[in-house]
């Protein structure tokens, strides 16, 4: 951090409370910061909401994470055992199935409670990253042990999900003009895939919940604090290094574990390459529409634009694209 700033959330007084507070982002922070009570409950309802709204899934995240943050491991786990049991009573009222509570739980909070104590205790976001990377790689690990053949799963899956009769009569296509072999070969392609998007939308979601947490954090404490932090997200050359050769094996061997980690590395370098974006940006003031701009297309063109943001971003790596731009004179 530069100046006088202290490292988001380490110091600063408590937040001063507004009429609005309670109809936005700082308001339902502010409420989040009041109790571990508060925290668990905002994140137990986010979590039963992600069901009908998925992205609901990230204010439960970052409600526990948030309160981590501040108050530390035991404070965080206060707060994720109260989403816990909230969590287990609204889906067995709701669905009458308490086990989904219990594997949301596992797969949200374990995750978003580790990379908030390791962000608290480094003050270094990059390692965060890579935490949340690990869990990624802990799931797609445990698939190809466990199973014989995950691919092979998915399909099985993904075919009962998506049968060609069905998408052709969603479609409203004639049977002349739907060609059935070639969406169930869209479907395997897909399938051996899906190990890898499985440990990608871990990883992502609990880097997303961390972030969000960060910048409600920034917002209460230290305005601005966030915006520099993630800017400055650097993974490492050796980190790079090893993605790259993973990568590159992986397109040489295709081998479905080595192809499935790729899948996870760009999902985490596409984080990088977005700091590089935002960095640029900054630095050289272009505006806000260029980051609008990048991220409409991410949206519309999301396979094709995360793997250019992640090549960006491990190229950043090697050449230290922000530092560069920052020394370039303006045109």
């Amino acid at each position: 951090m530069q100046g006088n700033r202290a490292p988001v959330g380490l110091t600063g007084c408590a937040p001063s409370l507004h009429r609005d507070d309670t109809v936005n982002m700082r308001g339902l922070a502010v409420f989040v910061m009041r109790g571990p009570m508060q925290a668990g409950l905002v994140a137990a309802a986010s979590l039963a909401l992600s069901l009908i709204v998925p992205p609901a899934l990230w204010i439960g995240g970052a409600s526990v994470a948030l309160y981590a943050l501040r108050k530390g491991l035991t404070g965080g786990l206060a707060a994720g055992g109260v989403a816990a049991l909230g969590s287990l009573a609204l889906l067995w009222a709701s669905l009458g199935q308490p086990d989904v509570g219990v594997l949301l739980a596992l797969t949200v909070w374990v995750p978003v409670l580790s990379v908030a104590a390791v962000l608290r205790a480094t003050v270094r976001l990059q390692l965060s990253v890579w935490v949340a990377a690990g869990f990624g790689l802990i799931v797609i690990g445990l698939l190809f042990m466990l199973v014989d053949d995950p691919a092979e799963m998915w399909y099985e899956g993904l075919s009962q999900a998506l049968p060609a009769a069905r998408v052709q009569a969603e479609l409203g296509m004639q049977p002349a003009d739907f060609d059935a072999q070639a969406w169930q070969e869209l479907l395997a392609r897909i399938a051996a895939l899906m190990s890898g998007f499985t440990g990608a939308a871990l990883t992502v979601n609990t880097l997303v919940s961390l972030l969000l947490a960060r910048w409600w954090q920034a917002i209460l404490f230290n305005p601005g604090g966030f915006g520099e932090e993630f800017r400055e997200l650097r993974l490492g050359r050796v980190a790079g290094s090893v993605a790259l050769v993973v990568m590159v094996a992986a397109w040489l061997l295709q081998t479905g574990f080595l192809v499935n980690v790729a899948v996870l590395l760009v999902a985490v370098y596409l984080f990088q390459g977005l700091a590089v974006a935002h960095g640029v940006v900054k630095q050289r003031d272009l505006g806000r529409g260029w980051l609008v701009g990048l991220y409409v297309l991410l949206f519309f063109a999301f396979v094709h634009m995360a793997l250019l943001i992640a090549l960006l971003g491990m190229l950043d790596g090697w050449t230290d694209i922000r530092r560069r731009w920052a020394a370039a004179p303006p045109s």
